[in-house]
């Protein structure tokens, strides 16, 4: 197998980029300017597994396998839960951080430490969440995936609430080569369980291709 990189593709890496980019514009040219790397493994979290299904639908021939970390390929809602996201895009802005952060991580895990994980997010501006989230709203390549041949690995918390493990089972059926690993943890899986998830990543990207 020829060398081949692992691209970590995560929110907060990338916020700055998707701001003025958006999902569907941050392709093969971005990862060139920005990562420097040719052939690769794009390992995406949430929106970044959003932004690596995006590079694999432009680029097939760049991809040669593909990580997706609590994430899906076309967000649903119901009326009522539509309606109370909306809602809550009009409380104060670092209430409708913590809110969603503290929603994020399944129940039991340490409260100081997402209260830590809030601090750390109240620099990032209130036009850069805003624009990621609506840009997650609006994103959908369910009808597409079928077309997506690289061996993908779908890793998700069985507590996410914010991208339902409902949701993830229905994109999950329509990829052709797709293996589906459930672990104890709500939608911040790579921060609640990073040594489970690193074992995930270390024994697919090890695996020989056919």
């Amino acid at each position: 197998m020829p060398a081949v990189e692992a691209v970590v593709v995560g929110q907060m890496h990338l916020r700055r980029i998707v701001a003025q980019q958006k999902v569907h514009r941050f392709g093969g040219g971005a990862v060139d300017r920005h990562l420097g790397v040719d052939r690769f493994v794009p390992v995406g979290h949430s929106m970044g597994g959003m932004i690596a299904q995006t590079l694999v639908l432009d680029h097939p021939e760049r991809v040669e396998r593909m990580v997706l970390v609590d994430s899906i390929s076309r967000m649903t809602y119901s009326w009522a839960r539509g309606l109370l996201l909306a809602v809550s895009t009009l409380l104060p802005f670092k209430l409708f951080v913590a809110v969603n952060i503290q929603r994020a991580f399944a129940p039991g895990y340490p409260k100081e430490k997402i209260r830590e994980y809030i601090d750390a997010s109240a620099a990032t501006p209130r036009e850069v969440v805003m624009t990621c989230y609506g840009a997650m709203r609006a994103f959908d390549v369910l009808d597409r995936v079928g077309r997506i041949s690289a061996p993908t690995l779908i890793v998700h918390g069985y507590h996410d609430i914010q991208l339902p493990l409902s949701q993830m089972l229905r994109m999950a059926s329509a990829y052709p080569d797709a293996v589906v690993r459930i672990v104890d943890a709500g939608h911040e899986l790579p921060v609640e369980k990073p040594a489970q998830l690193t074992a995930l990543l270390g024994q697919f990207v090890t695996v020989p291709t056919a």
